[in-house]
């Protein structure tokens, strides 16, 4: 939009622009300084980006249109899928996404013994290779799909195999 001569002001939630990217994808997957490079340079198009504002709940859109001519609505969920299974409200129990915020965060999460990752997707390959960095001797992964079926990447389970832990998908 801004190519075209558009205004373009994005409100970030968080205090760094880039969201998921910078905050949910494990380092070993994607370089966070080329994020930031890619940021700079949409800041340098002209895009405007303010950081710290969450809009939701109390926010109008009558409000923004009083400065914005248009709104696109670009929110991604960050919230993790809740099972609702006996225990899962320990400490012993992660969402994938708050782990990953805190690893990307810089938090120092230790991790030992056996895991195991509930789900199959991009987002379960990247925790459970993330957990063996951080000293889990084992991750288990269990998902509907079995094998090539998986719903993640042909070279992310390529990766996790070259790590010598996927196969164990139960």
């Amino acid at each position: 939009l801004s190519k075209k001569g558009y205004k373009v002001t994005i409100f970030e939630q968080g205090s760094e622009p880039g969201g998921m990217l910078l905050k949910g994808i494990p380092e070993f997957r994607i370089d966070k300084d080329m994020v930031r490079n890619d940021i700079a340079r949409l800041e340098k198009a002209g895009v405007k980006i303010i950081c710290d504002v969450k809009i939701g709940h109390g926010s109008k859109v009558d409000d923004l249109l009083k400065d914005y001519d248009k709104i696109i609505v670009a929110s991604g969920n960050q919230l993790p899928k809740i099972l609702p299974i006996e225990g899962y409200r320990t400490e012993k129990v992660f969402y994938a996404v708050s782990l990953m915020e805190k690893v990307n965060a810089g938090q120092e999460v230790k991790l030992s013994g056996n895991g195991v990752v509930i789900g199959g997707g991009s987002v379960a390959i990247d925790t459970a290779r993330t957990a063996l960095r951080l000293g889990a001797d084992k991750v288990t992964l269990i998902c509907l799909e079995r094998g090539d079926k998986v719903p993640a990447h042909e070279w992310e389970l390529e990766e996790a195999k070259e790590e010598g832990w996927y196969g164990n998908c139960f």
